[in-house]
C-alpha cells in the first residue's frame, strides 16, 4: 500500500473519530451542557466585567487577572467533555479496541490531544477576541490563547491515568482547578516572590497578560510557559500510555 493511501485511510479515520466524538457529546445532556457553558461566561466577561469596573475602578488594575482566570477555566471545559467520554470508553474496555485502528493507538491518543488543543483553543480565542477589559495585539491574542488551551490535555490525561470511573474522574477534576487558583497570589506579593509560582505552568498564563504592550517580556514569558507545558504533558503522556 502506497504512503498516499495510507494518509488517506489515517485522514478518513481522523474525520471518523471527530464525528464520533461530536456524536457522543450531543448523546449526553450533561456534556452538551458543558459545550455551551463556556460561551456564556464568555458573555458574561464581555458585557460584565466592563460594568463591574465602572461600579468599581479600583479592580481595572486587575482585570488581566480575572480574564486570565476566565480563560484557564473555559479552555478547561473541553477537558472536562473529553475526559468524561474517555473514562466511559476506558470503563468499557474501548481503549483494547483502538489496536486495530489504521493508526497505532499512541496516534490515537495524539489526535485525541490536537482534537482537544483545538477545542479549548476556539474557546480562548473567542474569550480574548471579545473581552473589552484589557488592550491585546493579534499576535498576542494567538499567543495568549495557544498557552491557554495548552493546559486541557494535561488535565485530561491526568484524569483518565489516574481516575477509574466518573466519580472519580469529577474529584481529580476539582483538585485541578484549585491549582488553576493557586498561582494568582503570585500577584499579589512583591516582584522577587511571585515568581516562585512560576514552577506551575498556568502562572505563565497570568503572565503573558500581565505584560501585554511589553513585547520581550510577553514572548519570554509565552516561551516559559509553553516549555512547562511541554514537559509537563510529556511526563504525563508517558505515564497515561504506560498506565493504559
Amino acid at each position: 500500500m502506497s504512503i498516499r493511501n495510507i494518509n488517506n485511510i489515517q485522514i478518513k479515520t481522523i474525520v471518523s473519530l471527530i464525528v464520533n466524538d461530536f456524536r457522543n457529546i450531543f448523546r449526553d445532556d450533561i456534556l452538551k451542557v458543558l459545550l455551551f457553558v463556556p460561551v456564556m461566561m464568555i458573555l458574561l466577561i464581555r458585557f460584565g466585567l466592563p460594568a463591574l469596573v465602572n461600579l468599581l475602578p479600583e479592580l481595572q488594575e486587575y482585570c488581566f487577572l480575572i480574564v486570565a482566570l476566565f480563560g484557564l477555566v473555559i479552555a478547561s471545559f473541553p477537558a472536562f467533555i473529553i475526559s468524561f467520554i474517555m473514562l466511559d470508553e476506558k470503563d468499557e474496555g474501548i481503549f483494547i479496541m483502538y489496536k486495530v485502528l489504521p493508526m497505532s493507538d499512541v496516534k490515537f491518543f495524539i489526535y485525541r490531544l490536537g482534537f482537544l488543543i483545538c477545542f479549548s483553543f476556539f474557546y480562548s480565542i473567542l474569550l480574548l477576541v471579545v473581552q473589552m477589559s484589557i488592550i491585546l495585539n493579534w499576535w498576542q491574542v494567538v499567543l495568549a490563547a495557544l498557552l491557554f488551551s495548552f493546559l486541557p490535555p494535561a488535565i485530561t490525561l491526568l484524569t483518565v491515568t489516574f481516575a477509574r470511573n466518573k466519580i472519580e474522574g469529577v474529584t481529580l477534576m476539582k483538585f485541578l482547578n484549585f491549582i488553576l487558583f493557586l498561582p494568582v497570589a503570585g500577584f499579589f506579593v512583591p516582584v522577587p516572590w511571585k515568581f516562585i509560582f512560576g514552577v506551575i505552568p498556568v502562572f505563565w498564563s497570568f503572565r503573558v497578560l500581565e505584560v501585554m504592550g511589553q513585547n520581550t517580556t510577553f514572548l519570554l514569558s509565552f516561551a516559559i510557559g509553553t516549555l512547562l507545558h511541554g514537559l509537563l504533558l510529556w511526563l504525563i503522556f508517558r505515564i497515561f500510555i504506560k498506565r493504559t
